[in-house]
Parts: C-alpha cells; structure tokens; sequence
C-alpha cells in the first residue's frame, strides 16, 4: 500500500473516531524508500495538512531562551547607558568565551563613548567604525558582531544554496573555498553599498610595494 493510501486511510479513521488531524503530534514510516518517503511518506502528508509541529519546533530551536536572554544582555550594553552588573557581563563571557575583565574594563569606556541612548545598530555599527572602537575594544566589537548576525533572517542561509548552484556551475568546478566564499557574499550582499576608497586604500597597505604603484 503507497503512502497516500495509507494517509487516506488514516483520515477516514481519525474522522470516524471524531479526531481532529491539526492535533496529531508524532513521527509515523510507511516503510517507503528514504527519498520517495520524504515527499509521499505519512509523515510527509500530514506536515501540509498540520504543520503546527514543525514551525513551533523550529521556533523553538532558533529562538531558545538562553539566546533570548543573551540577546537582550547585548542590546542593553550597546543601545544604553546603563552598565551590566557582574552577573551579566559573566553570563556573556562564558556564553562566548571571552574575558571578563577585558569585557568589564572596555564596557566602562564605550559607555563612556556613547552620546545617546536613543541610537540604533546601525548608528552604533557606524559609530564604531567611524571611531576605530573595533580596534581600541576588540572584545566588544566581539560581541557587537554577534549580535549583528544573530537576528539574520535564515532565509538568506536558505537562498544562498541556490545562489551557489548558480556560482559554483560548470565552468568554475576548480574555484577554491574562498574565492567561492567571496563571489557568494557578493551576490547575497548585493544591495550593500560599497566604498571603493576604502578598499583600495586596504588593498595598498597590504605591502609597501604597491603604496609606489598606487
């Protein structure tokens, strides 16, 4: 018996016993091949009919507590003036392995360096670079780029598998890892602005030799 005869089955039996199918939580095999089974297995049917149990397991994953709280820690250290308490800044040491000294000594100075409350991550990624806090506080700039990609939408991570396909064709079957990584990035960030001074200005300084040239 296919896998839609047995689902057909299992509706007919569920309506007769007065049960509702959006209710079902369970894994179910009908004994099909693993691929066939994936698409046109039982379990397979009953993710479109009821697919509850799977957005609200994978809401849960992403989007655990711990990150929640880790989050919110990060927001108030960049986004306010108030300063973390010592339980805070341990929560977030241990959690990303870094040093808590050097997380509580450079959280004095950014708050310190922060003109308002009211300013939002991209003003404050801004700000950073405009003042080369990346590089005076290394372990904030640590946690600063965290929090910048913890809320990206996992869609993109999605999409980039097809963008690679199209990357990654034929013609370039010898790229290697990170020329590929790169002509990636480029087309998933294609909207970003770019400022070509600044990356000649970082090419030149690679070596002496091209400051002449340049």
């Amino acid at each position: 018996m296919t896998g839609g005869a047995l689902f057909k089955l299992l509706l007919k039996w569920m309506k007769t016993l007065n049960l509702e199918v959006k209710n079902i939580v369970a894994q179910s095999y009908d004994g099909a091949s693993a691929k066939r089974g994936k698409y046109r297995s039982i379990a397979a049917r009953l993710k479109e009919v009821a697919p509850c149990d799977t957005i609200i397991t994978f809401i849960e994953n992403r989007f655990d507590e711990n990150m929640i709280d880790d989050i919110l820690l990060m927001e108030k250290l960049f986004l306010t003036k108030v300063l973390l308490n010592e339980n805070e800044l341990k929560q977030l040491s241990k959690q990303y392995s870094l040093s808590y000294d050097d997380l509580r000594g450079e959280q004095r100075l950014y708050k310190a360096k922060l003109l308002t409350s009211q300013a939002t991550l991209p003003e404050i990624r801004s700000s950073i670079l405009e003042n080369h806090l990346n590089v005076c506080l290394p372990v904030m700039n640590e946690l600063f780029n965290i929090l910048w990609t913890i809320p990206v939408n996992t869609c993109l991570y999605e999409s980039s598998f097809s963008i690679l396909r199209r990357i990654k064709n034929y013609l370039r079957s010898t790229t290697r890892e990170d020329c590929l990584s790169g002509l990636a990035l480029l087309n998933i960030e294609h909207d970003a602005e770019i400022d070509y001074d600044e990356i000649i200005k970082e090419f030149v300084s690679v070596k002496k030799s091209r400051k002449i040239v340049f």
